[in-house]
């Protein structure tokens, strides 16, 4: 019985197991319709790398190159080192000459005296020293030299991480004086190395209103020009003036033989120029009156550097016209024209017919101040208030002026409320008789009756040995400054526009 029963199930299991195998009616199957896709590969990801900003020349590091210097020029060495350190980010090392090894050097001055050959004393050379990964840098004078090490300092830029030798390659010459009197750029500046004007400094409009604010900034006048880089009265010299941020500039018109207006001291060219070596020769006057020479005749004098006198280097620079300097200092700077008088005690120019003419040529209406001078100070200044009117109806504004001397304040006042001219003052006072500190002692009140109330200009260039304190230095001006002297005539106009820049801000 157990046997059929076991049996029994076994063939009811093997019968389910057949019924689910029987064929089933098929049925359509539900289908989507999956997107397009593109397939992506698998991708292993790289780690962000910082890129290699390292400044080289070559494939040398910057900062690895040291910095040879020559005689006199150590402390370019060290300025410029100091300047490309900036730029990598490392301190370069500098050496002199004696201690080159000729590989991986920006030398200054050291190259032999045969290449200097043809360079004049404004030019310069950057090149690669051949055969070696050097660099020279070569003026034809200490202030050429110092210039092209500024130029090479500016040719490196942030961009930039890698420089070939002929990225660094550079050449100066002095261009025709008639291209920088144009564009002032194609002059390469003496200075360039040691300063960089602010930009306000620049502006015209800005001098115009520190004039105007009788209590306002320091404001200088460079005798002369800036004659620390550049010789007294020269086209360059005011050029240089210009583009330290001068605000006025004091010149001394004189009339050649034929009438040409020219820019000169003096009544002869012995000091300023090299007549000496010239006079008498090819068909040269062998007078030094400079009266006595044609405008073309002085184009073939060269004038020397500074203030001249024996021993001053021989420049390449050429006496100006008085048009090419009003054109120089026209809306950029303010010009203070001295008087010069001939033999028989006649001012060589006069304003309507020689200067005006200038002014309308430029549209320079308020460059030049009327002074003190008898010419705008004659019938109750009637003339300086008439030019007042002029240049207001031609351009908005009055041209500047400086009254005579005044004893106070109140009284200077009274005089320029009652004649409608500007609040500006020429102060005498003459430093080369005596110690300015005791000059400025002694009048003390006077000066304090001044601030607040006038502009005081003075002569500040004539200083006297005799009193070790009589000097331009920067703490001679700011005490002058302190005082109420805030227009300054000064010799080292270089200095004097560094201390502005460095030390007063723009007139608001």
């Amino acid at each position: 019985m157990k046997r059929f029963i076991a049996l029994t199930l076994a063939v009811i299991s093997l019968l389910g197991a057949l019924a689910g195998c029987a064929p089933v009616e098929e049925q359509p199957a539900e289908t989507t319709v999956a997107p397009e896709t593109t397939a992506t590969p698998e991708t292993t990801a790289v780690p962000e790398t910082e890129p290699d900003t390292t400044i080289r020349i070559g494939e040398t590091p910057l900062a690895e190159y040291t910095v040879v210097y020559g005689k006199d020029y150590e402390s370019t060495a060290k300025e410029l080192a100091a300047r490309l350190g900036a730029v990598c980010g490392a301190e370069l090392a500098i050496k002199p000459q004696s201690e080159s090894t000729g590989h991986h050097e920006i030398a200054i001055g050291v190259i032999n005296m045969e290449a200097t050959t043809g360079l004049g004393m404004d030019d310069f050379k950057i090149a690669q020293v051949q055969n070696a990964e050097s660099i020279a840098i070569i003026g034809g004078s200490t202030y050429a030299t110092d210039t092209a090490c500024a130029r090479f300092a500016k040719l490196f830029t942030p961009e930039k991480y890698k420089y070939e030798f002929s990225d660094l390659t550079l050449a100066y010459t002095l261009p025709d004086r008639q291209e920088y009197i144009n564009d002032f750029s194609k002059l390469a500046l003496h200075w360039e190395f040691y300063h960089e004007t602010p930009e306000w400094m620049l502006d015209f409009e800005e001098k115009y209103a520190a004039f105007n604010d009788v209590d306002g900034r320091l404001m200088s006048c460079l005798h002369r020009g800036e004659m620390v880089y550049y010789p007294e009265n020269s086209a360059e010299g005011l050029i240089s003036a210009v583009m330290l941020g001068g605000d006025m500039v004091e010149i001394d018109p004189r009339v050649t033989k034929d009438g040409v207006f020219i820019l000169l001291h003096d009544a002869t060219l012995n000091r300023t120029t090299d007549f000496a070596e010239k006079a008498g020769k090819n068909g040269l006057p062998e007078s030094s009156n400079v009266s006595d020479w044609t405008y073309e005749q002085l184009m073939q004098l060269n004038l020397k550097m500074g203030t001249g006198g024996d021993g001053a280097a021989v420049t390449p620079y050429k006496i100006p016209t008085l048009d090419e300097a009003i054109k120089i200092c026209a809306n950029r700077i303010l010009i203070r024209l001295d008087v010069k008088e001939d033999t028989n005690g006649k001012i060589f120019w006069e304003f309507e017919r020689d200067i005006w003419p200038l002014l309308e040529k430029y549209k320079a209406y308020t460059t030049v101040l009327c002074t003190w001078h008898s010419a705008f100070v004659s019938s109750g200044y009637k003339f300086t208030r008439e030019l007042r009117e002029r240049t207001t109806a031609l351009c908005g504004k009055p041209i500047l002026n400086f009254m005579k001397n005044g004893s106070t304040g109140n009284l200077v006042t009274r005089e320029i409320k009652s004649y409608g001219l500007s609040y500006a003052m020429r102060l005498t006072c003459n430093f080369s008789e005596y110690s300015y500190k005791a000059f400025l002692e002694e009048n003390k009140s006077r000066f304090e009756s001044f601030k607040g109330v006038i502009r005081v200009y003075a002569d500040v260039h004539n200083t006297n040995a005799a009193y070790p304190e009589n000097c331009e230095s920067e703490a001679f001006y700011q005490e002058l400054y302190n005082a109420g002297i805030n227009i300054q005539l000064v010799n080292k106009g270089f200095m004097m526009c560094k201390y502005i820049a460095e030390n007063f801000e723009p007139t608001k």
